[in-house]
């Protein structure tokens, strides 16, 4: 039975932001941004301006973060026991080994290299919430 996702996107670029963004509207998908891993951290803790939000299922997390950068959240989170169960998908664009390497080490649950067309992303962000919606089981 599919459900639907509510996504969290820690994602700095406001043209990437904008392409994961439509395709989400088309799979009617709910999707939160922040930029950094400060909004990201205030989002998930419920700090002002992010009071009552929903939890997301799903995280989306960029590496390349002004300030603390997406490996150092990665981290706190996954380390975090109120957090360290929350789905962590790295979006980056990033394919150097030891990022991979690193995002693993800290518990993601997967990584993905963005896509460089359009339709590449759409086919990739339609098959993880199929994933994440249809075929895996949660806790919540």
């Amino acid at each position: 039975m599919e459900r639907s996702l509510h996504i969290l996107l820690v994602e700095d670029d406001d043209t990437h932001a904008a392409l994961v963004n439509r395709v989400f509207d088309k799979l009617l998908v709910s999707v939160d941004r922040v930029t950094d891993a400060i909004q990201a951290t205030a989002y998930l803790w419920e700090k002002p301006p992010f009071t009552g939000r929903r939890r997301p299922d799903l995280m989306l997390l960029d590496l390349g973060l002004p300030g603390s950068s997406g490996h150092e959240l990665l981290q706190r989170l996954k380390s975090d026991p109120a957090w360290a169960d929350l789905v962590i998908v790295v979006l980056t664009s990033s394919t150097d080994p030891e990022d991979i390497r690193r995002a693993y080490c800290a518990y993601a649950n997967s990584y993905l290299v963005k896509p460089l067309g359009y339709r590449e992303l759409e086919e990739m962000l339609t098959s993880l919430v199929s994933y994440w919606s249809r075929w895996n089981t949660y806790l919540y």
